[in-house]
């Protein structure tokens, strides 16, 4: 799906531009030494949402702001994320 935006020219008139939508995104870093390792996680707008599996079910993750942290070892189970 395309999306129709506007920009200004050099005679300042506005002409529509095509493109895709632009997709927020969810960024991640780990941090740490292996068995002390930090994963943390940013994203623009909404709300975190964790599951064990794709399928879920899904849990709303409390944060505050658009960041969240967790510690991670060998023993951690998987986790998925999403925010929306």
């Amino acid at each position: 799906m395309e999306s129709l935006s506007e920009s200004a020219n050099e005679h300042g008139r506005k002409a529509p531009t095509w493109g895709p939508p632009r997709i927020p995104e969810l960024t991640f870093s780990v941090s740490g030494s292996p068995g002390a390792q930090t994963l943390a996680l940013t994203w623009p707008k909404g709300n975190l949402y964790s599951a064990t599996s794709l399928a879920g079910p899904w849990t709303l993750v409390n944060t505050t702001g658009y960041s969240y942290s967790t510690p991670i070892s060998t023993g951690t189970p998987s986790m998925f994320f999403t925010f929306y």
